[in-house]
């Protein structure tokens, strides 16, 4: 079996931890901070994620229209139903804990437009 790596690292103005097999690791990111061999897979070990608040506006935007009728969707099992439906959670409460939320529509229509902009300037990997 692989051993699986957690790997901290600064993204953006934020935090990112990540798992992924030694071998399989051909990904660069902008900054290693540590790397450290996972002695146990504690996957219900509550971890430190942070990302701008752009960021998480057209994520969570994206989740709940993209996604929205979960349960009619047969294309995904109830595992990643919920996993999509808990993270749309944590993002619509990030979102409300900044003052994001309850805008008249044209007004979170321009919030939303400007997050698509901002995203514009987010490094993305995996287009490199």
């Amino acid at each position: 079996m692989r051993d699986l790596v957690a790997q901290t690292v600064f993204v953006g103005v934020g935090i990112f931890v990540t798992g992924k097999p030694t071998e399989w690791n051909s990904y660069h990111f902008t900054q290693y901070t540590q790397r450290t061999v996972m002695k146990d897979e504690n996957l219900s070990k509550v971890v430190t994620m942070q990302m701008p608040l752009g960021h998480i506006l057209l994520a969570w935007e994206t989740l709940s229209d993209k996604f929205s009728d979960l349960r009619s969707n047969d294309t995904l099992s109830e595992e990643e139903r919920r996993a999509i439906w808990g993270l749309a959670d944590l993002l619509e409460k990030a979102l409300a804990e900044n003052g994001v939320d309850n805008r008249p529509d044209a007004e979170w229509a321009a919030l939303v437009g400007k997050a698509k902009e901002f995203i514009k300037t987010i490094h993305v990997d995996c287009l490199d």
